[in-house]
């Protein structure tokens, strides 16, 4: 089913507005968005299978290099994974070149591209993607049951109070109650002091923050969330996590 969804500019520019932030612009929708989406949704539901070869992507894509990688010590559904999300890649040319060499080599090699779609998807992009099909899929499957207010901002360029420039990853507003969320795949630390300051800009409290990390344990998560007031979860946790937040909200009192 459809989520039925606000214009960006209704509920959330309002209440952003209010807030002194600016909306400067938004993304337009792109005709390869469903493609991409699908690998987002594989790669987050699937991370901690896929995590060794993503890694050695990311490590090599900014120079456009070949790796070889050993599965031979990974279970089958790590090399499932893995060999399914590269045969993906290759296909829209996100990887130059890709083979896995079954047994007895358990050998998977591949080359990496410099193409800006697949660098910016990559690099981060497709953790973005995932934290908004994870709302946007639980949100449909509540609708198909009863009506729920829904509308939702990705990637939208704005200015703060004191003009400097901010990028919003996502955010959404499930009946009366707003969620913002930031993405990110590679160091966080220099962020979240930066992220604690705008949830106090936005006026949210500790359930409707989040920050979705890919490289993080359960242990520091937890503990970045108590120094800094703000939900930090790790991308193997967040749907779990969001589902719990989202049938919080729908079971509020209209």
């Amino acid at each position: 089913m459809e989520v039925a969804m606000e214009s960006e500019d209704t509920f959330i520019a309002a209440y952003l507005l209010n807030c002194g932030v600016k909306i400067k612009t938004v993304p337009p929708e792109q005709p390869y968005d469903d493609v991409l989406d699908g690998i987002a949704r594989f790669i987050g539901s699937n991370f901690a299978d896929v995590e060794c070869v993503y890694g050695q992507i990311k490590k090599h894509m900014n120079n456009g290099g070949a790796f070889r990688l050993s599965l031979h010590a990974e279970p089958q559904a790590a090399i499932s994974a893995s060999t399914q999300l590269c045969n993906r890649l290759h296909a829209i040319a996100f990887l130059e070149s890709y083979k896995y060499f079954n047994s007895p080599r358990y050998l998977l090699t591949a080359r990496t591209t410099r193409l800006p779609k697949a660098l910016n998807f990559l690099s981060g992009g497709w953790l973005e993607r995932y934290v908004r099909c994870v709302v946007t899929d639980a949100v449909s499957a509540r609708m198909e049951t009863r009506p729920v207010r829904f509308s939702q901002l990705s990637n939208a360029q704005v200015t703060l109070p004191n003009g400097d420039d901010f990028e919003i990853d996502y955010m959404a507003r499930i009946n009366d109650e707003l969620i913002w969320i930031e993405a990110k795949t590679g160091d966080y630390q220099r962020h979240v002091v930066k992220y604690a300051r705008m949830a106090r800009l936005l006026a949210l409290d500790f359930n409707s923050t989040f920050m979705v990390l890919s490289e993080i344990g359960p242990e520091h998560a937890d503990a970045l969330s108590g120094l800094f007031d703000m939900q930090v979860v790790s991308v193997n946790r967040f749907a779990d996590r969001m589902q719990e937040r989202i049938e919080a909200i729908l079971s509020m009192p209209s």
